[in-house]
């Protein structure tokens, strides 16, 4: 049993449902507050634990309430979800992960530090514009077989066709046909263009950092993979063994 108070928050975007308790287990308040109320208490509240489930804004108010002095423990929401009483409400969520936060067996996630958030979100959004690149790639092939144009796997090969059967004007596509595809062509090579200057930009994070020099001498393990196995597993201390942490 903890011998400090426990300040559960049901996390949001505006509107927070804050549990505070005693160390017997005894509720002080639960109430909502705002976003900035709730800067406010964490700065002036005596030092508790405060538990939040793992969600979107962990990270933010995790950082904050350990500037403002506070142990933290995020917890995953399937854990939280066992302590629940009653129905889904807010401040029975809020009840649950204050009692969840309490058992010794709960183990909290990891949280990342601000430079491993920066890399996750670069890698994040690398990814989206691969998947888009990759959309719209398959969109214009599948087109175009329909009209008896086979264009080969490879960005290259779509780069160097579309403008040839765009400029062929004996070909029997519509003017609106081609039209429509060359704008779906050219988000395609910005998307091309985009993800060349993130993967430069990353590329360029790397050589700074020592774990993830170290990582891609591994066999198999670039840039990226490097990337993703610091963010999983960065912070050590956060796994007993090395089992645990595979």
């Amino acid at each position: 049993m903890l011998n400090c108070n426990v300040i559960a928050i049901d996390l949001a975007k505006n509107l927070f449902q804050v549990c505070k308790t005693q160390s017997n287990g005894k509720v002080i308040y639960n109430k909502t507050i705002s976003r900035a109320k709730l800067k406010e208490l964490l700065i002036k509240e005596q030092q508790s634990l405060v538990a939040m489930e793992s969600c979107g804004g962990t990270h933010y108010w995790a950082q904050f309430a350990k500037q403002a002095g506070h142990q933290i423990k995020a917890i995953n929401a399937r854990q939280v979800k066992a302590f629940r009483q009653g129905q889904k409400t807010d401040a029975n969520d809020a009840l649950a992960i204050s009692v969840a936060a309490r058992q010794p067996h709960i183990k909290g996630s990891r949280l990342l530090s601000v430079q491993e958030q920066c890399l996750q979100g670069i890698e994040c959004m690398r990814d989206l514009l691969v998947k888009q690149k990759v959309s719209l790639g398959n969109q214009l092939r599948a087109l175009l077989l329909e009209f008896g144009y086979p264009i080969a796997q490879g960005d290259t090969k779509l780069t160097q066709a579309i403008p040839e059967i765009l400029e062929d004007a004996e070909n029997s596509l519509t003017g609106a046909f081609r039209f429509t595809i060359n704008r779906v062509y050219q988000r395609f090579t910005e998307a091309v263009e985009e993800v060349k200057l993130i993967e430069k930009q990353l590329h360029e994070v790397i050589k700074e950092d020592q774990t993830c020099i170290r990582l891609q001498a591994l066999e198999g393990v670039g840039p990226v993979c490097a990337i993703l196995i610091k963010i999983a597993l960065g912070n050590t201390t956060h796994f007993k063994n090395g089992r645990e942490a595979a």
